[in-house]
Protein backbone atom coordinates (compact mmCIF):
# COMPACT_ATOMS: atom_id res chain seq x y z
CA UNK A 1 0.00 0.00 0.00
CA UNK A 2 0.96 3.54 -1.02
CA UNK A 3 1.37 5.83 2.36
CA UNK A 4 1.07 9.43 1.69
CA UNK A 5 4.32 9.57 3.20
CA UNK A 6 5.47 7.67 -0.07
CA UNK A 7 3.33 9.85 -2.26
CA UNK A 8 4.86 12.91 -1.51
CA UNK A 9 8.10 11.66 -2.03
CA UNK A 10 7.55 10.47 -5.36
CA UNK A 11 6.50 13.99 -6.40
CA UNK A 12 9.75 15.43 -4.99
CA UNK A 13 11.63 12.71 -6.80
CA UNK A 14 10.12 13.90 -10.47
CA UNK A 15 9.91 17.78 -9.45
CA UNK A 16 13.81 17.54 -8.71
CA UNK A 17 14.33 15.90 -11.60
CA UNK A 18 12.12 18.03 -13.31
CA UNK A 19 14.22 20.76 -12.77
CA UNK A 20 17.37 18.97 -13.68
CA UNK A 21 16.13 18.66 -16.75
CA UNK A 22 15.45 22.39 -17.13
CA UNK A 23 18.42 23.28 -15.70
CA UNK A 24 20.76 20.67 -18.30
CA UNK A 25 19.12 23.38 -20.84
CA UNK A 26 21.06 26.72 -19.52
CA UNK A 27 24.19 27.52 -21.25
CA UNK A 28 26.17 29.87 -18.86
CA UNK A 29 27.80 31.52 -22.15
CA UNK A 30 24.53 32.35 -23.65
CA UNK A 31 23.31 32.17 -27.04
CA UNK A 32 25.52 33.37 -29.88
CA UNK A 33 25.58 36.87 -30.11
CA UNK A 34 22.98 36.97 -27.46
CA UNK A 35 24.41 36.46 -23.69
CA UNK A 36 21.42 37.68 -22.33
CA UNK A 37 19.35 34.44 -23.30
CA UNK A 38 20.47 31.04 -21.98
CA UNK A 39 17.88 28.47 -22.72
CA UNK A 40 19.77 26.89 -25.55
CA UNK A 41 16.15 25.00 -26.74
CA UNK A 42 13.61 27.49 -26.04
CA UNK A 43 14.24 31.39 -26.40
CA UNK A 44 12.77 34.05 -28.22
CA UNK A 45 14.37 34.52 -31.67
CA UNK A 46 16.61 37.88 -32.54
CA UNK A 47 14.22 39.16 -35.41
CA UNK A 48 11.12 38.28 -33.19
CA UNK A 49 11.46 39.11 -29.43
CA UNK A 50 7.74 38.31 -28.67
CA UNK A 51 7.57 34.78 -29.79
CA UNK A 52 9.32 31.60 -28.77
CA UNK A 53 11.78 29.68 -30.80
CA UNK A 54 12.87 26.24 -30.65
CA UNK A 55 16.85 26.07 -30.94
CA UNK A 56 16.50 30.32 -31.27
CA UNK A 57 20.49 30.04 -31.50
CA UNK A 58 20.31 27.80 -34.46
CA UNK A 59 17.87 29.44 -36.44
CA UNK A 60 19.55 32.48 -35.68
CA UNK A 61 22.65 31.85 -37.16
CA UNK A 62 21.34 30.79 -40.38
CA UNK A 63 18.71 33.46 -40.51
CA UNK A 64 20.26 35.58 -43.60
CA UNK A 65 23.59 33.44 -43.80
CA UNK A 66 23.20 33.90 -47.99
CA UNK A 67 23.21 37.63 -47.89
CA UNK A 68 26.52 37.72 -46.16
CA UNK A 69 29.90 37.89 -47.60
CA UNK A 70 31.83 34.37 -47.90
CA UNK A 71 34.29 35.30 -44.63
CA UNK A 72 30.99 36.20 -42.75
CA UNK A 73 29.63 33.12 -44.27
CA UNK A 74 32.43 30.76 -42.83
CA UNK A 75 32.04 32.81 -39.50
CA UNK A 76 28.48 32.07 -39.45
CA UNK A 77 28.79 28.44 -39.94
CA UNK A 78 31.79 28.19 -37.06
CA UNK A 79 29.48 30.02 -34.99
CA UNK A 80 26.90 27.38 -35.82
CA UNK A 81 28.90 24.26 -35.61
CA UNK A 82 29.69 25.45 -31.96
CA UNK A 83 26.28 25.91 -31.05
CA UNK A 84 24.83 22.75 -32.39
CA UNK A 85 27.89 20.53 -30.54
CA UNK A 86 26.96 22.77 -27.46
CA UNK A 87 22.90 22.00 -28.08
CA UNK A 88 23.94 18.51 -28.64
CA UNK A 89 25.83 18.08 -25.18
CA UNK A 90 22.66 19.45 -23.51
CA UNK A 91 20.34 17.62 -24.77
CA UNK A 92 22.72 14.36 -23.82
CA UNK A 93 22.72 15.89 -20.36
CA UNK A 94 18.76 16.01 -20.37
CA UNK A 95 18.78 12.80 -21.16
CA UNK A 96 21.06 11.29 -18.78
CA UNK A 97 18.97 13.25 -16.15
CA UNK A 98 15.66 11.30 -17.45
CA UNK A 99 17.27 8.45 -17.65
CA UNK A 100 18.84 8.78 -13.84
CA UNK A 101 21.78 7.89 -15.33
CA UNK A 102 24.00 11.30 -13.95
CA UNK A 103 26.60 9.51 -12.05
Amino acid sequence: MITFYDSVLEARRINDQMMLVERSFLDRQGLPRRPDYNHVVVAPSSSDEYAANAFAGLTDALNGIESLSPEEQEDRWREFSQHLAAVTHFLGVAAKVLTLDLW
